[in-house]
């Protein structure tokens, strides 16, 4: 399991961020992720912006030894063609097209710089990169992408029946993959990629083929069974995650549960959506273990636990956890 710091580290992220978005603290910790619930038709969460891409030259540069360090990493990797985020003032968010390695080198390496520095930090200073990347935001770069690549992930929270409530689908993520290897991360979960149709709904029918292998019977109506959870800020990265919520129903995937590729996963749980099981999840899964996008959607997820489902039979009384073996 990667290390990623004590929760105190994260502390100085509350100073930075928590004036342009609720910064989560659980049980005690500070996890550098942020929520800004909204509510919006699937529809309707994105635009293409009216912007050129502008990078800042200088940032681009300082993260070029991180994106060798990734690539050597993750050989498989190349640069693809994303979306990357321009503005954030609510629904739609703004984007434009960007090349993957300028993400890793501009965004992804704002993360590894953090991680590097841990323990005092007290103020940008210690904090190059991330100080020129909140500079060409004009200050505010949860909501202003400029200067940098910062692409836009999609996460959703696949939920299915679990006794009398329901639970939300996790996986661990394998250590080849190039961002979050060995932490737990909701599944499906994807980067915006240019797309014929809307690319919120491309990326989230390909991810649940792809990562939990199921195929909805009516996958034209996925659209109306997707709901808005709002927006999370991965605050390492300085990047945004659309979150949305998609409810499962039994018959529509496999009887032991949601089958995660083991090319992205190594393992996989159930996190029941309850009071009690909540708790018990932030309690065991500190920072250090869980994506920052994951903490953003479970954090959305707590205000929009929806209706218990019928108990499976009298006296049904489910686990606050599930692993499946």
């Amino acid at each position: 399991m990667p290390t990623q710091g004590t929760a105190m580290e994260f502390q100085p992220l509350q100073s930075f961020y928590g004036a342009s978005a609720s910064v989560i603290e659980r049980v005690g910790r500070v996890y550098p992720a942020a929520i800004e619930p909204l509510r919006a038709s699937v529809e309707r969460l994105t635009r293409a912006s009216a912007e050129d891409l502008w990078i800042e030259p200088e940032l681009r540069a300082a993260g070029e030894a991180h994106l060798q360090a990734v690539a050597k990493r993750s050989p498989t990797m190349h640069d693809g063609r994303i979306l990357a985020f321009t503005t954030i003032q609510g629904f739609p968010l703004e984007y434009i097209s960007a090349g993957y390695f300028d993400a890793i080198a501009t965004s992804d390496s704002l993360r590894a710089e953090y991680l590097r520095a841990s323990g005092s930090i007290t103020d940008l200073s210690r904090l190059p990169l991330r100080h020129l990347a909140h500079r060409a935001a004009g200050g505010d770069p949860l909501h202003s992408g400029r200067g940098r690549v910062s692409a836009v992930g999609v996460s959703v929270a696949v939920t299915v029946p679990l006794g009398s409530t329901l639970a939300v689908v996790m996986g661990r993520r394998n250590e080849q993959v190039a961002t979050d290897p060995g932490m737990w991360h909701i599944a499906p979960s994807g980067t915006l990629e240019p797309a014929p149709g809307d690319a919120v709904i491309e990326l989230v029918r390909r991810e649940l083929s792809e990562e939990l292998g199921i195929e909805l019977p009516s996958p034209n109506r996925l659209t109306e069974r997707l709901k808005t959870l709002g927006v999370g800020h991965d605050l390492l990265r300085l990047r945004p995650e659309i979150c949305l919520r998609l409810d499962l129903e039994e018959g529509e995937y496999h009887t032991d549960g949601p089958r995660l590729t083991p090319r992205e996963f190594q393992d996989r749980a159930l996190i029941e959506l309850s009071i009690d099981g909540l708790e018990d999840f932030w309690r065991t899964h500190p920072p250090q273990t869980l994506a920052p996008a994951a903490a953003a959607a479970i954090a959305l997820l707590e205000g929009d636990r929806g209706p218990r489902k019928a108990a499976m039979g009298p006296g049904a009384s489910p686990p606050r956890g599930h692993r499946w073996q």
